[in-house]
């Protein structure tokens, strides 16, 4: 019995390892997002008003 509960600690241990990965690549790629996507919606805004200039 007691192997297998220190093999179930293991296993919540990795799991638990994993998560904390993960959860920083996710907060990670987030920055990033965001440093991205109000660029990107500046540079549709600019070449929108450019375009209604012209015409």
């Amino acid at each position: 019995m007691k192997s297998n509960f220190n093999e179930f600690l293991e296993y919540f241990g990795l799991a638990g390892a994993g998560w904390v990965i993960h959860l920083s690549t996710v907060e990670s790629v987030a920055k990033i997002v965001s440093l991205l996507v109000p660029a990107f919606l500046s540079i549709l805004v600019y070449y929108k008003n450019r375009k209604n200039k012209n015409e």
